[in-house]
């Protein structure tokens, strides 16, 4: 699904002259923009579009990590029970509240919902426009109803609580959209740059982050895994997926489940299951056919006419890909479920 941040667009460059009362520095410093620990409660599923070609997608890195268009940067949270406990969205730094929108809900958009958003400017939903000073604008999409706490004209100091991450607009999933402005040009605040066309696979770049953040370059984050006893349905586990902690003997099946953000065409996905005495019960290895924001795979056996032996059942996920300076990445999950009498 490509989301377009009609709001962002609209928003932004009717008010790039305006004249903000808000001193800054001329070189801007954010905060991470959400109350959660990068890479194990939110994760970064997209990045600013690099290339302004149409048709073309590429994050900072020279990877996949995005889509055509992409004005800022999404993290996720790991489903919609998160969403609703509340998720802190935060002011990336100091500044004054332009704009406000909260009063659209929060769920997955059909194709006509999205074509009357795309219609009325609201593909961002419920969204706030921040003004920084010297040029500076930030903004925060796809926020949950009901839960900004800023005026316009209001205020506001880095890492003060603005709203919650929700999914309103045009999102598939429970994220904030963050994006950075500077004189009406987008900027990727983990670079520095313009969206020009170019990429580098150089570790070493200049961001916006503030100093001892840990923002490093995320290429995939395999963020959820669990098991369960029948063949599981990814409409649930986008509600929540936390996974069975314990399950009977007498089981219709045993299923160990992954979501991934980020898979790219070639990744080897392996995921294997091993019982209590460390034999394997089930494996495969898959191949992605291509490049996903976020992917859903799931391994097991039907248990007709057998039980479980009791124990403690092992699920690992492995990713392994071939990044593009030539460099082996691989990351995995472990997960366990206990079968008790």
């Amino acid at each position: 699904m490509k989301i377009l941040h009609l709001f962002v667009i609209t928003l932004f460059f009717s008010l790039a002259a305006h004249a903000a009362e808000t001193d800054t520095t001329d070189e801007m410093r954010f905060l991470l923009p959400l109350s959660c620990g990068l890479g194990t409660d939110c994760w970064t599923v997209n990045y600013n579009d690099s290339d302004p070609a149409e048709g073309v997608a590429t994050d900072y890195r020279c990877g996949s990590h995005s889509y055509d268009g992409h004005d800022g940067t999404d993290f996720a949270i790991i489903d919609q029970a998160a969403m609703v406990g509340g998720v802190d969205v935060l002011s990336a730094a100091a500044g004054k509240i332009v704009r406000v929108r909260d009063e659209i809900e929060d769920h997955e958009p059909s194709a006509t919902e999205m074509e009357k958003m795309e219609e009325e400017k609201k593909g961002c939903g419920n969204g706030i426009l921040i003004e920084h000073g010297k040029g500076w604008q930030t903004i925060y999409c796809h926020m949950k109803k009901d839960s900004t706490v800023v005026k316009p004209g209001q205020s506001v100091t880095t890492g003060q609580k603005i709203g919650q991450v929700g999914q309103s607009g045009m999102a598939e999933f429970p994220h904030l959209h963050f994006g950075v402005f500077h004189d009406g040009k987008i900027i990727d605040p983990f670079t520095s740059a313009e969206n020009t066309g170019t990429c580098s696979e150089d570790k070493e770049q200049s961001s916006l982050w503030l100093e001892g953040l840990n923002m490093d370059y995320q290429p995939f984050a395999i963020y959820a895994a669990g098991f369960g006893s029948a063949v599981p349905e990814f409409d649930n586990i986008k509600i929540n997926a936390t996974g069975s902690k314990r399950l009977p003997p007498s089981v219709e099946a045993l299923t160990f489940w992954t979501s991934i953000f980020g898979t790219a065409l070639g990744d080897k996905i392996t995921m294997t299951i091993t019982d209590p005495n460390n034999n394997v019960f089930a494996t495969r290895t898959m191949t992605q056919h291509k490049n996903r924001a976020r992917q859903f795979y799931y391994i097991g056996k039907k248990m007709t006419g057998k039980i479980l032996s009791p124990g403690i059942y092992k699920g690992t996920v492995t990713i392994t890909r071939n990044a593009p300076d030539g460099t082996i990445i691989s990351k995995d999950i472990e997960k366990t479920v206990t079968v008790t009498p």
